[in-house]
């Protein structure tokens, strides 16, 4: 089974009412699947944090961070807290924030908004990388 399904697979195992959610995810991770799969060992550091708004701090973004993490996508309503988030911005680490849609204008359009994110991620990775 290739990485993309594993990750869409927990987030359905960790989240089994939000089909709306499964959703989103799963059309986010169609979008990067060929860049994600040609160097999947590459994107087995993310974190999808689904806790409640506040609930990861500057200690678990520390951990997080200590222990190798390069992307950081949000998958509820704002569950780091400002701190958490300045934490991964220090580090390096990719933050796609819950609120994405928001950020983009898409109001409530949680699938595009994670969709644009995710597409700047991976074309700043790739011209950082040389590709294009």
């Amino acid at each position: 089974m290739a990485y993309v399904d594993d990750v869409y697979k927990r987030v359905v195992e960790q989240n089994p009412l939000q089909t709306e959610f499964h959703q989103a995810v799963k059309e986010v991770l169609e979008s990067i699947r060929p860049v994600v799969e040609k160097k999947e060992d590459v994107y087995r550091k993310e974190a999808l944090p689904c806790a409640t708004q506040n609930e990861l701090d500057v200690e678990d973004a520390k951990t997080l961070v200590r222990n190798g993490v390069i992307a950081v996508c949000e998958g509820a309503n704002m569950p780091a807290t400002p701190e958490a988030v300045k934490c991964f911005k220090e580090k390096g680490v990719y933050f796609i924030p819950g609120k994405a849609a928001k950020e983009y204008g898409l109001d409530g359009d949680y699938a595009a908004g994670a969709n644009i994110v995710a597409f700047e991620k991976v074309a700043e990775a790739m011209e950082t990388q040389g590709v294009v």
